[in-house]
């Protein structure tokens, strides 16, 4: 939301000088366009799938690998507490 926020500002600040620019029209809108399409490659190539995961498997995707132990391990001890 925060990124959104700051691309729609930074556009809406040097749209009109583009325009006028010897870019024209047509050169600020490819402009933009290859702007959103490097962010669309970003989000294909490092932002993970987490369609059908379960909340664990959510978090555990970017959290480095001693937190995920830990996590399994208190969830571990939490359901054999309970089943006592």
């Amino acid at each position: 939301m925060g990124a959104q926020f700051i691309n729609l500002t930074i556009i809406s600040l040097t749209f009109e000088f583009m325009i006028n620019s010897p870019l024209g029209v047509h050169g600020s809108i490819w402009y933009f366009a290859v702007l959103t399409f490097i962010g669309f490659l970003f989000c294909i190539i490092f932002i993970k799938e987490t369609r059908g995961l379960t909340d664990l498997e959510k978090k555990t995707l970017y959290t480095p690998v001693n937190k995920v132990l830990l996590a399994e391990m208190e969830d571990f001890k939490a359901e054999t507490v309970t089943t006592k």
